[in-house]
């Protein structure tokens, strides 16, 4: 508090787990393929043919599926689920999404430093969807964390709205993919995301 006013700050949500509860994803989730590999040699193909949808109708979903905050997912989910969480109140929905993606967050931050894998466009350059940030040419690109919190959001919205299942699953693998059509992960990094989540 300064001269008498005093600063609220928003609460920190804390997941369902506590740290020891959570999962050790070098137990099940499986390291990136090596380059050389099939499935390396495969994950480059594809983000070299994935380039040629610059400027197109998918390419603009990936650029716009770039924004990963809470009220953008809401949004990026509401023709798949009938309705947009972000304009009506929803405190259960919002609470458990919320808090399933603290759990989540720190598996992705770990799994990332652990496997260091770089981001296809720092191996060879191409055309992307966005301007990559100096944060996300750091962060490894090992799993896509776009891809699990989309997944992850789709999974638990699905539960909610089982009525809306296929449209909602649909979605959140739409959501993950746009990452290798944006050029800033390979296709078995967005398979990595949907196993962590």
């Amino acid at each position: 508090a300064q001269s008498g006013i005093t600063v609220s700050r928003p609460p920190v949500v804390s997941g369902y787990l506590r740290p020891e509860q959570r999962p050790d994803h070098t137990v099940f989730l499986p390291p990136p393929p090596a380059p050389e590999s099939v499935l390396g040699t495969a994950d480059m193909a594809v983000y070299r043919a994935t380039r040629a949808l610059e400027g197109g109708a998918r390419w603009q979903l990936a650029a716009h599926d770039a924004d990963i905050a809470q009220r953008d997912l809401y949004g990026d989910f509401k023709c798949s689920l009938g309705v947009d969480l972000g304009a009506v109140q929803a405190p259960a929905a919002t609470r458990l999404l919320t808090r399933a993606s603290a759990d989540l967050f720190p598996l992705i931050g770990a799994s990332k430093d652990y496997y260091k894998r770089p981001r296809p466009y720092l191996v060879e350059k191409a055309p992307l969807c966005i301007v990559p940030s100096e944060e996300l040419t750091r962060g490894g690109a090992y799993p896509s964390g776009h891809a699990a919190a989309g997944w992850l959001y789709a999974l638990l919205l699905a539960e909610v709205a089982p009525d809306h299942t296929a449209a909602i699953l649909g979605r959140g693998r739409a959501f993950g993919e746009s990452r290798v059509v944006c050029g800033v992960h390979y296709l078995s990094d967005i398979e990595g995301g949907r196993t962590l989540a």
